[in-house]
């Protein structure tokens, strides 16, 4: 289950840094945000298409996420978890989103909704509101998705 819940939390990081480019206003050069936001669309489209050998070359070796359950995993876990074809992306908003850019990376923090089923016919589903934080890294001219961390958000309680 460890690496179904990093496949979420990719696609959580890959949504929340969709919505940020809108939102980035000036604060990024205009080279640097394009290729950032062509490194996002590269993974989204790969990650779509559960198309392994481009992950691989998108995200970096020492990659790593804490899911929502406070397990680890890495860069190896994502890529045989997408390389079986079992993930099936049912709804991703995003609310929120934050981006910074520093040098030598960039990070978006924010919330998303997510709906996803995965195994054999997406039997089992995981889904709701979580906090996410995805880091990327500027490696030899290339962005790279470097960390992820993911914390599920309680549904509020009515009195």
């Amino acid at each position: 289950m460890s690496w179904m819940i990093g496949v979420v939390a990719l696609v959580l990081c890959l949504a929340q840094y969709g919505a940020a480019q809108a939102a980035t206003g000036e604060a990024a050069p205009a080279p640097a945000r394009a290729s950032l936001r062509s490194a996002y669309e590269e993974l989204a489209k790969a990650l779509g298409k559960n198309d392994a050998t481009r992950l691989e070359a998108l995200i970096a070796d020492d990659f790593m996420l804490i899911d929502f359950e406070g397990k680890t995993s890495t860069k190896k876990s994502l890529l045989d978890a997408v390389r079986e074809g079992i993930i099936t992306l049912q709804k991703l908003e995003t609310k929120g989103p934050r981006y910074l850019e520093f040098t030598g990376g960039g990070m978006v923090q924010g919330a998303v909704v997510v709906e996803m089923g995965y195994g054999q016919g997406a039997q089992r589903q995981v889904g709701g509101l979580f906090a996410v934080t995805c880091v990327f890294a500027l490696r030899e001219n290339a962005w790279m998705l470097a960390g992820a961390q993911m914390t599920r958000i309680p549904p509020k309680q009515t009195p």
